[in-house]
């Protein structure tokens, strides 16, 4: 059992078949095919193709290795085949759905400060700088450090990030303060600079 499956025993299913959760490997994989669902998708922002959708399930069904060796082999396009009967059967917007609802549930959402800057961003960390991350902070080699599930991986490297001084991560409570402070400013009631604000 892989450090991802005893963390995360969740399964996902897209047109009956179960995904494993997802890894680095499994997001560098996507990406290296050119599968729109490499990242993290939007879920109005996503038009399934067949063959897409096929692919993404042929690589997060199965470890990101195995999955690897699959690629441009006979047995990639028979199970890709297997594959697009089932989804056409399942229905291919709602395979979709599943698939985007499986990956955004893999990808966390980090919003921090920049204090250089400033400004406030969200999270979209390069995959290779967070591979490399989990290889030198957690001591990993290459092939344990693809398969950390995603968010694990994302988080660790936010988390360090903030230890070094280069973010502050923003919880929940400095998203709901940030919004307040955008009401009031639209609104126009905003103390002016240098008002003494006193407590009753």
């Amino acid at each position: 059992m892989s450090f991802a499956t005893a963390v995360f025993p969740d399964r996902y299913r897209c047109a009956g078949m179960a995904l494993l959760p997802h890894t680095l490997g499994h997001a560098l994989l996507l990406q290296r095919l050119g599968n729109p669902f490499a990242g993290r998708p939007q879920a109005d922002a996503v038009s399934p193709r067949l063959g897409d959708v096929a692919q993404a399930l042929l690589v997060c069904s199965r470890p990101h290795a195995e999955a690897l060796r699959m690629i441009d082999t006979w047995r990639e396009r028979v199970w890709l085949a297997v594959a697009s009967w089932r989804v056409t059967r399942a229905g291919l917007a709602r395979t979709g759905d599943e698939l985007v609802a499986y990956l955004q549930a893999a990808w966390p959402t980090i919003n921090w400060w920049q204090p250089a800057e400033g400004r406030s961003r969200r999270s979209g960390a390069d995959l290779l700088h967070v591979l490399i991350d989990r290889q030198i902070r957690a001591g990993l080699t290459l092939q344990e450090a693809l398969g950390v599930h995603l968010p694990v991986a994302c988080w660790a490297a936010a988390i360090e990030a903030e230890r070094n001084g280069a973010i502050s991560i923003r919880g929940e409570l400095d998203e709901e303060i940030s919004r307040a402070y955008d009401r009031m400013k639209a609104a126009g009631r905003l103390p002016e600079p240098g008002t003494v604000i006193r407590r009753n």
